[in-house]
């Protein structure tokens, strides 16, 4: 199961940042150019580093009413890393959990 796509892609916008003793965070939210949005940190390299949500949405004009896939969890260098989860959304409000557990540099550990 893939659900990372390791090539950058840059922010439209960012907020607020915050000093911490490890390292500089950066709290956000941001828009990409495919459509998909970040709330979550960064680290001062513009990685997303700690805690975030990604969601990605696909418009889709027939019964389901548009799809939304969304990452939740703890990220690492840009990429899943640590505890998390994938959700699909769907546009009649049907929620399913596709994978729940620990990610190890952007991939499900122990995927069923």
């Amino acid at each position: 199961m893939v659900v990372y796509s390791s090539s950058k892609q840059t922010p439209t916008n960012a907020s607020t940042m915050e000093t911490t003793t490890r390292y500089l965070t950066w709290t956000n939210q941001m828009r990409y150019a495919n459509g998909s949005v970040y709330k979550g940190s960064l680290d001062r390299y513009g990685n997303r580093t700690g805690f975030g949500i990604l969601r990605t949405c696909w418009d889709d004009f027939g019964t389901d009413g548009g799809i939304c896939m969304e990452y939740n969890g703890d990220w690492c260098d840009d990429k899943p890393n640590g505890w998390g989860s994938v959700k699909r959304y769907r546009g009649d409000a049907t929620t399913i959990t596709i994978y729940e557990g620990v990610w190890a540099n952007g991939v499900p550990v122990n995927d069923p």
